[in-house]
Protein backbone atom coordinates (compact mmCIF):
# COMPACT_ATOMS: atom_id res chain seq x y z
CA UNK A 1 0.00 0.00 0.00
CA UNK A 2 2.80 2.65 0.81
CA UNK A 3 4.16 1.40 -2.25
CA UNK A 4 1.33 2.87 -4.08
CA UNK A 5 1.23 6.07 -2.56
CA UNK A 6 4.40 6.52 -3.14
CA UNK A 7 4.11 5.45 -6.99
CA UNK A 8 0.89 7.68 -7.32
CA UNK A 9 2.88 10.88 -5.81
CA UNK A 10 5.98 10.14 -8.09
CA UNK A 11 3.71 10.17 -11.03
CA UNK A 12 1.73 13.57 -9.52
CA UNK A 13 4.70 14.91 -8.57
CA UNK A 14 5.92 14.41 -12.42
CA UNK A 15 3.22 15.48 -14.36
CA UNK A 16 3.37 19.06 -12.07
CA UNK A 17 7.22 19.19 -12.29
CA UNK A 18 7.82 17.69 -15.60
CA UNK A 19 8.82 18.29 -18.80
CA UNK A 20 7.36 21.99 -17.72
CA UNK A 21 4.17 20.37 -18.02
CA UNK A 22 1.09 21.06 -15.46
CA UNK A 23 -1.96 19.87 -14.03
CA UNK A 24 -4.68 21.55 -13.08
CA UNK A 25 -7.35 19.95 -10.65
CA UNK A 26 -10.50 21.55 -11.17
CA UNK A 27 -12.52 23.07 -8.07
CA UNK A 28 -14.82 21.65 -6.33
CA UNK A 29 -18.15 23.18 -5.45
CA UNK A 30 -18.44 24.05 -1.91
CA UNK A 31 -20.65 21.68 0.25
CA UNK A 32 -23.51 24.69 0.80
CA UNK A 33 -23.58 25.31 -2.75
CA UNK A 34 -24.39 21.29 -3.53
CA UNK A 35 -27.11 21.64 -0.69
CA UNK A 36 -28.64 24.48 -2.87
CA UNK A 37 -28.60 23.09 -6.27
CA UNK A 38 -30.27 19.74 -4.87
CA UNK A 39 -32.51 21.73 -2.71
CA UNK A 40 -33.57 23.65 -6.29
CA UNK A 41 -33.95 20.04 -8.43
CA UNK A 42 -35.96 18.69 -5.46
CA UNK A 43 -38.58 22.04 -5.25
CA UNK A 44 -38.72 21.64 -9.40
CA UNK A 45 -39.16 17.74 -9.58
CA UNK A 46 -42.37 16.51 -7.47
CA UNK A 47 -44.28 13.67 -6.68
CA UNK A 48 -48.21 13.50 -7.13
CA UNK A 49 -50.12 12.12 -4.69
CA UNK A 50 -53.70 13.29 -4.96
CA UNK A 51 -56.48 11.99 -3.20
CA UNK A 52 -59.37 12.60 -4.74
CA UNK A 53 -62.48 11.41 -2.13
CA UNK A 54 -66.37 11.69 -2.39
CA UNK A 55 -68.65 13.26 0.23
CA UNK A 56 -71.45 11.18 1.68
CA UNK A 57 -74.12 10.92 -0.45
CA UNK A 58 -71.97 12.10 -3.90
CA UNK A 59 -72.72 15.57 -3.98
CA UNK A 60 -69.32 16.96 -2.83
CA UNK A 61 -65.66 16.10 -3.20
CA UNK A 62 -62.31 16.84 -1.37
CA UNK A 63 -59.24 17.44 -3.76
CA UNK A 64 -56.16 16.54 -2.04
CA UNK A 65 -51.95 16.70 -2.43
CA UNK A 66 -50.34 17.53 1.44
CA UNK A 67 -46.90 17.12 -0.34
CA UNK A 68 -47.49 19.79 -3.17
CA UNK A 69 -49.87 21.52 -0.82
CA UNK A 70 -53.61 21.75 -2.81
CA UNK A 71 -56.72 21.62 -1.04
CA UNK A 72 -59.85 22.12 -2.63
CA UNK A 73 -63.23 21.23 -2.12
CA UNK A 74 -65.80 20.60 -4.79
CA UNK A 75 -69.39 21.58 -4.22
CA UNK A 76 -71.84 19.73 -6.32
CA UNK A 77 -74.39 21.88 -8.22
CA UNK A 78 -76.60 19.29 -9.97
CA UNK A 79 -76.42 18.06 -13.70
CA UNK A 80 -72.77 16.46 -12.88
CA UNK A 81 -71.53 20.41 -12.63
CA UNK A 82 -69.25 21.75 -9.47
CA UNK A 83 -68.21 24.58 -7.78
CA UNK A 84 -64.04 23.95 -6.64
CA UNK A 85 -62.39 26.36 -3.87
CA UNK A 86 -59.56 25.78 -1.52
CA UNK A 87 -55.74 26.62 -1.28
CA UNK A 88 -53.04 26.03 -3.67
CA UNK A 89 -50.12 26.71 -1.61
CA UNK A 90 -50.75 30.05 0.06
CA UNK A 91 -52.89 31.24 -2.89
CA UNK A 92 -56.71 31.19 -3.02
CA UNK A 93 -58.19 29.01 -5.52
CA UNK A 94 -61.45 28.31 -7.40
CA UNK A 95 -62.94 27.25 -10.63
CA UNK A 96 -66.60 27.08 -11.66
CA UNK A 97 -67.58 24.09 -14.18
CA UNK A 98 -70.59 24.27 -16.63
CA UNK A 99 -71.46 21.51 -18.65
CA UNK A 100 -71.21 23.14 -22.22
CA UNK A 101 -73.79 20.84 -24.02
CA UNK A 102 -76.53 19.10 -22.18
CA UNK A 103 -76.53 15.61 -22.37
CA UNK A 104 -72.09 15.39 -22.99
CA UNK A 105 -69.44 15.17 -20.65
CA UNK A 106 -68.02 18.22 -22.26
CA UNK A 107 -67.28 21.30 -19.43
CA UNK A 108 -65.97 24.83 -19.41
CA UNK A 109 -63.84 25.42 -16.43
CA UNK A 110 -64.04 29.49 -15.45
CA UNK A 111 -62.66 31.13 -12.49
CA UNK A 112 -60.26 34.22 -11.75
CA UNK A 113 -57.62 34.76 -14.74
CA UNK A 114 -58.81 30.95 -15.58
CA UNK A 115 -60.90 29.38 -18.88
CA UNK A 116 -60.38 25.99 -19.58
CA UNK A 117 -62.04 23.47 -21.56
CA UNK A 118 -62.69 19.65 -20.73
CA UNK A 119 -64.05 17.71 -23.61
CA UNK A 120 -64.65 14.26 -24.83
CA UNK A 121 -62.23 12.94 -27.52
CA UNK A 122 -60.91 10.17 -28.92
CA UNK A 123 -60.86 6.04 -27.68
CA UNK A 124 -64.90 5.76 -27.94
CA UNK A 125 -65.52 9.37 -25.52
CA UNK A 126 -63.09 7.61 -23.03
CA UNK A 127 -60.70 10.04 -23.34
CA UNK A 128 -60.68 13.67 -22.39
CA UNK A 129 -58.81 16.89 -23.52
CA UNK A 130 -58.14 19.96 -20.98
CA UNK A 131 -57.15 22.82 -22.40
CA UNK A 132 -56.94 27.09 -22.18
CA UNK A 133 -55.28 29.30 -19.88
CA UNK A 134 -55.13 30.00 -16.19
CA UNK A 135 -53.21 32.66 -14.17
CA UNK A 136 -50.63 31.72 -12.36
CA UNK A 137 -49.49 34.18 -8.31
CA UNK A 138 -46.85 36.02 -10.22
CA UNK A 139 -49.72 37.00 -13.03
CA UNK A 140 -48.31 35.15 -15.79
CA UNK A 141 -50.44 33.24 -18.11
CA UNK A 142 -50.41 29.50 -18.44
CA UNK A 143 -51.52 27.56 -21.38
CA UNK A 144 -52.69 24.02 -20.19
CA UNK A 145 -52.98 21.13 -22.62
CA UNK A 146 -53.32 17.84 -20.90
CA UNK A 147 -54.87 14.57 -21.80
CA UNK A 148 -56.39 12.07 -19.88
CA UNK A 149 -56.37 8.53 -21.87
CA UNK A 150 -58.13 5.65 -20.56
CA UNK A 151 -56.24 2.57 -19.97
CA UNK A 152 -58.92 -0.25 -20.68
CA UNK A 153 -56.47 -3.28 -18.98
CA UNK A 154 -55.94 -1.38 -16.15
CA UNK A 155 -59.13 0.66 -15.79
CA UNK A 156 -57.33 3.88 -15.05
CA UNK A 157 -56.55 7.18 -16.44
CA UNK A 158 -52.89 7.99 -17.93
CA UNK A 159 -53.01 11.60 -17.61
CA UNK A 160 -49.97 13.96 -19.15
CA UNK A 161 -48.98 16.84 -20.10
CA UNK A 162 -45.78 19.23 -20.55
CA UNK A 163 -43.93 18.68 -17.31
CA UNK A 164 -46.61 16.31 -15.70
CA UNK A 165 -47.27 12.15 -15.92
CA UNK A 166 -49.21 10.90 -13.35
CA UNK A 167 -52.21 7.87 -13.62
CA UNK A 168 -55.34 8.54 -12.10
CA UNK A 169 -57.22 4.99 -10.64
CA UNK A 170 -59.06 3.81 -8.27
CA UNK A 171 -56.63 1.25 -6.38
CA UNK A 172 -57.28 2.39 -2.94
CA UNK A 173 -60.19 5.05 -3.41
CA UNK A 174 -59.38 7.76 -7.01
CA UNK A 175 -56.21 9.53 -6.72
CA UNK A 176 -53.43 10.48 -9.49
CA UNK A 177 -49.78 9.30 -8.62
CA UNK A 178 -46.51 10.73 -10.51
CA UNK A 179 -44.54 13.18 -11.34
CA UNK A 180 -44.74 16.87 -12.11
CA UNK A 181 -42.05 19.57 -13.18
CA UNK A 182 -43.00 22.56 -11.48
CA UNK A 183 -40.68 24.82 -12.92
CA UNK A 184 -42.86 23.63 -16.30
CA UNK A 185 -46.33 22.61 -15.05
CA UNK A 186 -47.05 25.01 -11.88
CA UNK A 187 -48.78 24.00 -9.04
CA UNK A 188 -52.02 26.01 -10.02
CA UNK A 189 -52.27 24.24 -13.21
CA UNK A 190 -52.08 21.02 -11.47
CA UNK A 191 -55.31 21.87 -9.29
CA UNK A 192 -56.82 22.73 -12.34
CA UNK A 193 -56.41 18.88 -13.53
CA UNK A 194 -56.93 17.87 -10.12
CA UNK A 195 -60.60 19.66 -10.69
CA UNK A 196 -61.00 18.22 -14.01
CA UNK A 197 -60.18 14.43 -12.87
CA UNK A 198 -63.46 15.30 -10.42
CA UNK A 199 -65.25 15.87 -13.37
CA UNK A 200 -63.53 12.82 -15.20
CA UNK A 201 -64.50 10.42 -11.96
CA UNK A 202 -67.68 11.84 -11.29
CA UNK A 203 -68.96 11.52 -14.98
CA UNK A 204 -68.09 7.67 -15.29
CA UNK A 205 -68.44 6.48 -11.79
CA UNK A 206 -70.71 3.27 -12.39
CA UNK A 207 -74.46 4.30 -12.12
CA UNK A 208 -75.55 2.39 -9.36
CA UNK A 209 -73.55 5.06 -7.41
CA UNK A 210 -75.00 8.57 -6.31
CA UNK A 211 -73.54 11.18 -8.34
CA UNK A 212 -72.56 14.32 -8.03
CA UNK A 213 -74.98 16.91 -7.47
CA UNK A 214 -77.23 14.31 -8.78
CA UNK A 215 -80.20 16.20 -6.14
CA UNK A 216 -80.38 18.84 -7.77
CA UNK A 217 -82.03 17.91 -10.63
CA UNK A 218 -83.61 14.72 -11.14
Amino acid sequence: MVKRIWACAAALSFLTTGAGAELTLPELPSLAAVQEILAQKADEIGHVWMFIRPGSGGGSYSIEDSFLRVRLDARGRGDGEFAFSGWVDDEWFDLDSRRIFAGRKDYSLNGFGANLDLRQWGNFGKDYLLTGNIRLPDHRDFRVNVTFHYDDFRKAYDVSGDGLGVRLDAFSGWQMNGSVNLTRFPRTALAAVGAAATLVINDTRPEREPKGGAKGKQ
